[in-house]
């Protein structure tokens, strides 16, 4: 059996608990599809991703890198 590089496995940007942090310590729970995530509040917020793939959420027009 063949496997290309488009079916490696790629690591989730998310801890095992299914949570990420932006640069100020916030924790977000991500959604099971990993486009959204949710904050504190239970709002949920779209998931962008970089031209490298590194994921951040928008808000006021800023970019918040998620890690």
């Amino acid at each position: 059996m063949n496997v290309s590089e488009q079916d490696e496995y790629e690591p989730h940007w998310y801890d095992d608990r299914r949570k990420v942090r932006d640069p100020n310590g916030t924790e977000y729970k991500v959604g099971r599809s990993g486009d959204y995530i949710k904050d504190s509040s239970g709002n949920w917020i779209k998931v962008y991703r970089a031209d490298n793939g590194d994921p951040y959420i928008e808000k006021d027009s800023e970019k918040i890198w998620l890690q």
